[in-house]
């Protein structure tokens, strides 16, 4: 009879040791998310300007797509492989580059504005200028520390708390909820 209740006890412990784990496990996980919410808020910060620059390339391209394509107005016809096998115009296929391309500005330019959103709503948290020198204008932690006065543990501090606040903006409650 003993040993029947021992191996209760030794079920109960084994069974409350899974569970435990397997909780940590879900948490350390929904932690890694949130974590990569953060990484993904902060390489949208560093990309801002990049993406911008994009826009202006993309539209330089666009220009040149069609200056290219209304110089020529040839209508000699291509097999295409994305068409199915079906016959194309060169300026069916020039104008589709050039649609393409516009799609990826419009696209661009939400992502951008919605960053500039986000930004819009944290601005006059004391620690925004914190944003701006580090990612924008590229400091380092010390250079900040220095410029602020106070302590790199600080300024690592404060940053890490706007851009958590900044993720919960930009992506809701995936990126800051660990329930």
């Amino acid at each position: 009879m003993k040993k029947t209740q021992q191996q209760q006890i030794n079920v109960r412990k084994i069974i409350k040791e899974a569970v435990e784990a397997g909780l940590a496990a879900g948490y350390r996980e929904k932690l890694a998310k949130v974590r990569n919410y953060y990484k993904s808020t902060e390489k949208l910060l560093y990309s801002l300007n990049a993406l911008q620059a994009h826009i202006e390339m993309t539209k330089d391209y666009i220009e040149d797509l069609k200056k290219e394509g209304y110089a020529e107005r040839s209508k000699d016809v291509v097999r295409t492989s994305s068409s199915g096998g079906q016959y194309a115009e060169k300026d069916e296929i020039h104008e589709g580059k050039i649609k393409a391309k516009e799609a990826s500005i419009k696209r661009t330019q939400a992502d951008i504005d919605w960053i500039w959103k986000g930004l819009e709503k944290i601005k006059d948290d004391e620690d925004y200028q914190i944003i701006e020198m580090k990612y924008f204008d590229e400091l380092k932690i010390a250079e900040i520390a220095e410029k602020l006065n106070m302590s790199e543990s600080t300024v690592k501090r404060r940053r890490s708390r706007i851009v958590n606040q900044l993720s919960g903006l930009l992506f809701g409650s995936d990126a800051v909820n660990l329930t």
